[in-house]
């Protein structure tokens, strides 16, 4: 399969969801997802960043840009990462326990945006 049979299988995949909510960094990874997400849904894909204690300074402000740049619906939300049993004592599966509970956190604001 080339890269663009690859693409357009993505955007087909996406389209068929109807609407989507990504959990956005700002990273490459984000970044590319949520811009063939509002290629395939326009308004209905919203980029969200959780603002947390860990979140590097600058790095909510590149998100917020980055998202501009791709045109997508950008909300924030604020995760108490330190607050999530299992993540503040640094265990081996520490991130196991952040990515737990901001999916459980995402599911809660899904169905308001």
């Amino acid at each position: 399969m080339s890269i663009d049979e690859k693409i357009q299988s993505i955007l087909a995949d996406i389209a068929n969801r109807g609407s989507v909510l990504i959990a956005f960094s700002g990273g490459v990874d984000s970044s590319v997802l949520a811009a063939l997400a509002f290629r395939a849904l326009g308004r209905k894909a919203i980029a969200v960043t959780a603002d947390s204690q860990t979140l590097a300074p600058g790095e909510l402000d590149c998100a917020k840009a980055v998202a501009k740049e791709i045109g997508i619906s950008h909300k924030t939300i604020y995760y108490d990462e330190l607050g999530e049993p299992g993540f503040a004592e640094n265990p081996v599966d520490r991130c196991y326990h952040c990515k737990k509970g901001l999916i459980r956190e995402l599911k809660k604001i899904s169905s308001r945006v």
